[in-house]
């Protein structure tokens, strides 16, 4: 589509390469930031969490 003679698809070719381009590096660098963060702050405050939820639902599952 990038080297189409038609400018509006041409310009899509170009948007479409940007944009795959652009999720292939966030998902090199970003994703794997992201899996190594997200567990550190989850053990932190799972059991907050937890107790919010069951709490709110207005039932408790620790006896299940």
């Amino acid at each position: 589509m990038t080297v189409s003679r038609f400018p509006v698809l041409a310009n899509f070719g170009r948007t479409t390469v940007l944009a795959i381009a652009f999720s292939l590096v966030t998902a090199m660098t970003v994703l794997p930031a992201a899996l190594t963060v997200v567990p550190l702050l989850d053990a932190d405050g799972a059991d907050e969490a937890r107790d919010q939820a069951v709490e709110a639902a207005g039932s408790d599952d620790r006896n299940a």
